[in-house]
């Protein structure tokens, strides 16, 4: 029997500008999903088991974790939650800061300080919109930047500059549109480079060209699927944006050295070890 795709999680249609803090109580477990935003959670009480691409996070007091656009995610609740949930749009926040995030892909979790425990859930609570004015965003996006801000304190930081915030902002875009398959020229066009010039500033940022980026991504994006789901290989194929499925095969196992249905089957025996450690 075919699997389930999962489910699609989307902000609003005022997209670029979106976001919501939320303080929530739940009991109930959440079914696999994803985003085409990023979402942080940071716990108050209780205790849960997030599962992030087919990798498990602990989520207690204090825990939080950064879950991007595209990420497979569900959650097992052991003991009723009561937790923060900031769900935005990557273009919401401030450019420098979002280049940051995007410098740290690969953090996803951590532990507060007492210290700033306290002072994030305190100023999360301060997220009053009744009035939807100039005022009240300003108040609310700031919170939002400002929780952002703390939470990568607890990754190494890089200094950026415009330039690079181009390029990330670039990534980003990349990130989020890679199914489509977004030409080098349209990316190049939208960050305002010409092509020869982003190539090489591209190159030195991510040590990779611009066709071995999108096809790692779209490898990536595969492999979560293959980990998450029981879709078949030749739907997560189109899914990812591959014009066909010899060619995903192909691109599979250059990367990995083993097919999709290899990695799958070694996936579930790697899961079936964890859980019985």
């Amino acid at each position: 029997m075919k699997g389930a795709f999962p489910k699609q999680m989307k902000l609003s249609e005022q997209y670029a500008q979106y976001a919501l803090i939320n303080e929530r109580h739940e009991s109930a477990n959440f079914a696999l999903h994803w985003h085409d935003y990023y979402e942080i959670e940071i716990c108050v009480e209780g205790k849960a088991t997030h599962h992030i691409n087919g990798k498990k996070f602990s989520f207690e007091k204090g825990d939080f974790l950064i879950i991007r656009a595209t990420d497979f995610h569900e959650v097992k609740i052991e003991k009723p939650l009561k937790y923060f949930n900031l769900s935005f749009s990557p273009t919401s926040i401030e450019p420098k800061l979002l280049a940051i995030l995007l410098q740290k892909r690969s953090f996803i979790c951590g532990k507060l300080n007492k210290t700033d425990f306290e002072y994030l859930t305190n100023i999360l609570r301060v997220k009053e919109r009744s009035k939807m004015d100039a005022l009240g965003d300003i108040i609310y996006f700031s919170v939002l930047n400002t929780a952002i801000a703390t939470l990568l304190r607890y990754a190494p930081t890089l200094d950026g500059d415009d330039e690079r915030t181009d390029l990330q902002n670039a990534i980003n875009f990349i990130h989020t549109n890679f199914a489509q398959n977004p030409s080098l020229t349209a990316v190049a066009t939208m960050s305002g480079y010409q092509v020869n010039y982003f190539c090489r500033k591209f190159r030195s940022l991510t040590g990779k060209t611009y066709s071995q980026y999108l096809s790692e991504l779209k490898i990536n994006h595969a492999k979560n699927l293959l980990a998450s789901t029981t879709l078949p290989v030749t739907d997560i194929c189109f899914e990812c944006g591959f014009s066909s499925l010899a060619n995903f095969l192909r691109e599979f196992k250059k990367k990995n050295k083993i097919t999709p249905t290899q990695f799958r089957k070694l996936q579930k025996r790697v899961k079936g070890d964890n859980e019985n450690v």
